[in-house]
């Protein structure tokens, strides 16, 4: 495992804290996706960061109207250098 967890909450709360957000419709609703985890695109994961402790235990409302819709976009190549 990745982020050496066995708890799927504890999962979860690395995710959030790796800035992954959680689709809340469609087809793939609960999943989690982030702008730089694309396949075929490892070089963009170097660029994903701990974001850390929220120093106000509140946990804000999340704006669900930017959620991008996987179905409607146009089908991404693999890099050549990454294919055998």
């Amino acid at each position: 495992i990745y982020f050496g967890q066995t708890r799927i909450t504890s999962f979860r709360r690395q995710l959030n804290m790796h800035g992954f957000l959680r689709l809340s419709k469609g087809p793939d609703k609960g999943c989690y996706y982030h702008e730089l985890f694309l396949k075929h695109k490892l070089f963009l994961c170097q660029d994903i960061v701990r974001i850390g402790e929220k120093e106000t235990g509140v946990k804000l409302k999340t704006d669900h109207s930017y959620e991008p819709d996987f179905y409607s976009m146009r089908f991404v190549e693999p890099d050549k250098a990454l294919t055998p």
